[in-house]
């Protein structure tokens, strides 16, 4: 008697132990491979110089140098195209001085990364310049250009892993602007923009941007399109800004690699001249007057762009009247200057006039609000017109609050009636 046969389980059967044997197989641990360090030799014959004796080979401004000897120079990568200020460039240096590798790649950032060493076999590439910056590159079109991609990995070789970029030099004045710290990563303390409030690209195109340095030359910030952070907002104040120094015809331009390398921006407390009505200046935290006593107040004098104030209308009358400040925060800032140009006629200005401070006016509670007077250095004489400097008058016992508030407080009695002006008012660190 025949027996017969289930086709169905057999493929049941079948599809169970295929399923066990994948299982098995899935369920296997498999140890990541090591981590290889990358690891150079000089090649034998070969000569290792450093990056200043390589750009003393060039020989002129328009020249193209062909490097025909076999000689390496080896740095540190100081910029790369992770953030898109960068594009198919390199930026090594050594400590002699920095360079610029011209390479038609993209992504270079994925295998050099910023603090990697890399030696360079310079042999059959070309020295040229773009605008004043020296570039090691191929020559395209008669002129200095990029080395193709699939000849990148036969003239750089990483040697280690990264490790921390070279410490960057200090630009503080116009002496520290010279062609031999041209592609070096270098800082900018205390300095300040003068587009602040202004994204760092404008109509998604290229855009430069001026820095103006300790001593106050003024540096290109030139930002690209592509930047990760073109639409981030230029601070306010003075801070620190680190970059990759450029020169193109004739003009020192800085690249920021990320918007990390700005940092340290304190705004500037006030800084501020009458040019316009004070009471419309800085909306919405306007300056404001009280009028205690008296019928003449505060005015704006559109003629002199000045703040004016006097008890004399054809005599003398009693007043008191006040102009009073925005807030102003005093916040994790170090110290803080106010001055401002004032004249004053007839009466006794140093007695009459005063300026006060308080931190707990909130604009409302005037009568209740603690007022403290200032000491000013300089008071003007009252024999004329002529505006002098107020002097420093030191606020450092007002620091870290939230809301400090200036004051002009003008009295005037029926037998004195000073006229007081007030021409610019400046708080500052």
């Amino acid at each position: 008697m025949k027996k017969s046969i289930n086709i169905k389980s057999l493929i049941l059967i079948g599809m169970i132990g295929v399923s066990a044997v994948l299982s098995s197989c899935v369920k296997q641990d498999f140890a990541e491979p090591d981590a290889v360090t990358p690891s150079f030799t000089m090649p034998a014959g070969a000569s290792l110089i450093t990056i200043q004796q390589l750009k003393a080979r060039h020989t002129s401004a328009n020249s193209l140098d062909s490097i025909t000897d076999d000689v390496y120079i080896q740095g540190i990568v100081t910029g790369n195209d992770q953030f898109g200020n960068i594009y198919k460039t390199l930026y090594i240096q050594d400590s002699t001085c920095g360079i610029v590798l011209s390479l038609n790649k993209t992504s270079l950032y994925n295998e050099y990364k910023q603090g990697q060493q890399i030696y360079v076999k310079c042999k059959n590439l070309i020295l040229g310049s773009y605008g004043g910056t020296l570039q090691l590159g191929s020559i395209y079109n008669g002129g200095t250009g990029q080395l193709p991609e699939i000849a990148v990995p036969n003239h750089l070789f990483k040697n280690g892993m990264p490790k921390a970029v070279p410490a960057p030099m200090h630009i503080r004045t116009a002496s520290d602007l010279i062609p031999d710290n041209v592609s070096k990563l270098v800082i900018l303390d205390s300095c300040s923009f003068s587009e602040a409030g202004l994204p760092f690209v404008s109509d998604n195109l290229t855009t430069d941007r001026s820095l103006k340095v300790k001593d106050g030359t003024i540096i290109t910030v030139r930002t690209s399109n592509y930047a990760a952070f073109k639409n981030s907002i230029i601070p306010a104040g003075k801070g620190t800004v680190i970059g990759l120094l450029g020169l193109y015809n004739g003009t020192y331009q800085l690249v920021i690699r990320h918007i990390d390398d700005v940092y340290g921006f304190i705004p500037p407390i006030a800084d501020a001249s009458f040019t316009t009505n004070p009471l419309t200046w800085a909306a919405p935290n306007t300056w404001t007057t009280q009028n205690v006593t008296g019928a003449q107040v505060w005015a704006f004098d559109a003629s002199y762009k000045m703040m004016k104030v006097s008890g004399y209308a054809g005599g003398n009358y009693a007043n008191e009247d006040w102009l009073i400040s925005p807030s102003y925060s005093t916040l994790n800032i170090p110290s803080a200057i106010l001055s401002f140009d004032h004249a004053a006629k007839y009466g006794s200005p140093s007695t009459e006039l005063h300026v006060m401070i308080s931190t707990d006016y909130n604009g409302a509670n005037f009568a209740t609000a603690t007022w403290t007077e200032l000491t000013v250095p300089n008071w003007p004489s009252g024999a004329d017109w002529t505006f002098i400097n107020s002097g420093d008058i030191n606020l450092s016992a007002y620091l870290n609050q939230a809301n400090v508030r200036i004051a002009f407080k003008y009295t005037s009695t029926t037998s004195s009636g000073a006229t007081w002006e007030i021409k610019g008012l400046n708080i500052r660190r």
